[in-house]
């Protein structure tokens, strides 16, 4: 909110578990939906968690129309704000959706990762969380099917 000034936090756990907090910054106008989950693991299994976050998305595999469709629509629409390695999507104004299926919660926590979650924020962003820099987006019924296929292929 205020140019040149960094917040920072600390989040300590002390043991295994999920932990869930409330930004505590006034940070911009969807300041009250701002969630946070901690996942808290063994060193382990951070370790192997973190490993497979590094690696770029896979191709869908046994592709179909739908996903193709999907991942085109994706491509067109989506690729200029979110960023999908180890595609041409490259956009750096969204989340990075690699990993997209990892995630417990999108939308900063307001919603649980669902396929039908996940539409419900593509197509009423603005409803959900006024002022979020996510559009709205008017999608036919097929393009959702396509959409939340191709999607649902980003583990």
């Amino acid at each position: 909110m205020i140019p040149g000034l960094i917040n920072q936090q600390w989040i300590q756990a002390d043991s295994p578990g999920i932990y869930t907090g409330q930004c505590a910054q006034f940070c911009g106008a969807g300041h009250a939906h701002m969630n946070f989950e901690v996942v808290a693991e063994s060193a382990e299994d951070f370790e192997k968690w973190r490993n497979i976050q590094r690696r770029a998305a896979s191709s869908p595999s046994g592709g179909g129309a739908t996903i193709d469709s999907g991942q085109k629509l994706f491509m067109d629409r989506c690729a200029g704000c979110h960023a999908i390695r180890g595609t041409d999507a490259s956009g750096q104004h969204g989340p990075d959706l690699t990993h997209l299926n990892s995630r417990r919660r999108i939308a900063a926590g307001l919603l649980n990762n669902t396929p039908e979650d996940l539409m419900n924020w593509i197509v009423n962003a603005q409803q959900l969380k006024p002022g979020s820099r996510m559009p709205s987006m008017a999608l036919s019924e097929t393009e959702k099917l396509a959409l939340s296929t191709y999607l649902s292929t980003l583990d």
